[in-house]
């Protein structure tokens, strides 16, 4: 009886009976392993210029601009695993963004949202804090090419999904947003938002200082 002679993968568990076509497997196979790490290291350098641009940034004005400009890194540094899922995010565009009616709060309530450095309280525990300093308010912004559907899911790569969701997207940055609603038809949208001071270091030195100095920081 003839012997036959097969290769198995030992990553992907396939097995081969001809040595050209596990060849072309094991290639194949390293060209992709080799341009995911490319990708993997890219998507950290993104990750370390969104959050060095983040704790750098002044004031909620500074920070809208930045939102704006500079939307597809955020929205990589949150959701771009893949460079197909990339691609769909290099698609949309944000035409506008801005903070309305943003007020300074001693105490913004943390029942939904917590600082990063902070506590939910959905129950108002009397052992917890109730509340942080912030600004409270509203924001307006506008995407468009957004996908079909909010809920379509797009593949991450390891057998999961993600949904492209931008005010996840704005919460991974600190830009925490509740009620509103957006229109799918023109990518309008209004939310309520809270800035937690905690959550952007530069922002909360700058506001103290110009407590001190009598100055007008949201004009800065």
């Amino acid at each position: 009886m003839p012997k036959v002679e097969v290769w198995k993968c030992p990553k992907t568990k396939k097995v081969f009976f001809g040595r050209d076509e596990y060849r072309e497997h094991i290639l194949a196979l390293r060209t992709r392993v080799n341009a995911e790490r490319a990708w993997k290291r890219e998507r950290n350098l993104i990750k370390e210029r969104v959050w060095y641009a983040i704790n750098s940034i002044s004031s909620p004005r500074v920070l809208a601009e930045y939102v704006q400009k500079h939307f597809h890194d955020i929205m990589i540094a949150h959701n771009g695993t893949t460079p197909t899922i990339v691609e769909v995010i290099r698609e949309m565009e944000m035409t506008d963004f801005r903070f309305v009616n943003l007020g300074y709060r001693e105490h913004c309530s943390n029942t939904h949202e917590a600082p990063r450095d902070g506590v939910q309280n959905w129950s108002k525990d009397e052992d917890k804090p109730t509340g942080y300093p912030g600004f409270r308010g509203r924001v307006e912004y506008t995407v468009t090419n957004r996908p079909k559907s909010l809920d379509e899911r797009l593949e991450r790569g390891n057998g999961s999904h993600i949904v492209l969701d931008i005010n996840s997207t704005l919460k991974y940055i600190g830009i925490k947003t509740s009620n509103g609603s957006t229109r799918t038809d023109t990518g309008k949208a209004r939310y309520d938002v809270t800035l937690f001071l905690s959550d952007f270091r530069a922002m909360k030195k700058a506001y103290f200082h110009a407590k001190l100095e009598d100055r007008d920081f949201m004009e800065a």
